[in-house]
């Protein structure tokens, strides 16, 4: 296992009131034979004490086991808990102390790991699937009935599912596009944050736009059976002219969090068109992104 320290005078990324860890791994089952699957190892530090009433989620979740079922718990700080993940659960030759000095650690590179059993809890050569074999199809879905071969299944809602819906609703909608400025429904409350990206976005091709009456920086209704929700055009060459692409996660810390306004979330949100509960009978293939909508101007009478 090698350790290092990349980063000459901020060696691990900082928490504001939170010790914890971030595990850069590739999708495959845990194993205790030396990380054959994690790729990095890197301490998140807390970088103050008590900031207002903030509490870290791996501290409200031992406030909460303490209080509720102690003796699953034997812990008694979240460091000895972070210890206990690194080295028992994980492996790790490093306790969180020693990894929040060395900034990061990483494993051995080994090469053809299926053949030495490296792959497998069992320790058997072979790859980490029932078979031990790389499935072009997924046995397990085999024993649950499903069909064990990639499909393509048109989304609930589309111009080819539900024409006569699509009239109505003449765009497809795809949502959760990333920014840099932001993760999911975090730091909308940083100001440098919000001064690169201060309003929530949807990318509309500019044809699209001029035929609805649409000019790029205009407020905008997205709408569709559901609800709507208003964002700020702008223009993208790239996108085809059937389709638009809104942001998620906005709210807006400046304005009153109590109800009804609730930092404005219902505004701008554009959960206010996603669907609940339609996804394959895996499981998978939540349509967030393949809905279908109509956009127009937001105007004073129309936005009361």
């Amino acid at each position: 296992m090698g350790i290092g320290s990349r980063y000459a005078n901020n060696r691990y990324s900082l928490g504001l009131s939170r010790n914890s860890f971030m595990v850069n791994y590739r999708q495959c089952r845990y194993s205790r034979r030396q990380y054959p699957c994690i790729l990095t190892l890197a301490a998140q530090y807390q970088c103050t004490d008590d900031y207002e009433e903030c509490k870290s989620d791996d501290q409200i979740t031992m406030d909460l086991v303490k209080r509720l079922h102690p003796e699953a718990f034997p812990w008694n700080s979240v460091q000895e808990w972070l210890d206990y993940l690194l080295q028992k659960v994980g492996n790790s030759p490093v306790n969180f102390k020693e990894l929040s000095e060395a900034g990061y650690i990483y494993p051995r590179f080994q090469y053809k790991k299926y053949k030495k059993g490296l792959l497998r809890e069992d320790g058997e050569p072979g790859f980490n699937t029932p078979t031990g074999k790389i499935e072009l199809k997924i046995s397990l879905f085999q024993v649950w009935g499903l069909d064990p071969l990639p499909y393509y299944k048109e989304p609930p809602e589309s111009p080819y599912s539900t024409p006569e819906l699509f009239k109505q609703y003449p765009l497809v909608l795809t949502t959760g596009q990333r920014s840099w400025e932001f993760f999911h429904s975090e730091h909308r409350q940083l100001p440098t944050m919000r001064e690169l990206h201060p309003m929530p976005k949807v990318d509309i091709h500019p044809e699209t736009a001029k035929n609805l009456g649409i000019k790029e920086g205009d407020w905008v209704w997205i709408e569709n059976m559901r609800g709507k929700c208003k964002q700020i055009a702008k223009f993208n060459h790239t996108l085809n002219p059937k389709v638009v692409r809104a942001e998620h996660g906005w709210w807006f810390p400046e304005m009153q969090g109590a109800e009804p306004v609730l930092f404005g979330v219902f505004d701008c949100n554009i959960n206010n068109l996603t669907p609940q509960g339609k996804n394959d009978q895996c499981g998978y293939g939540a349509p967030y992104k393949s809905q279908i909508c109509k956009i127009y101007p937001v105007t004073p009478e129309n936005d009361k």
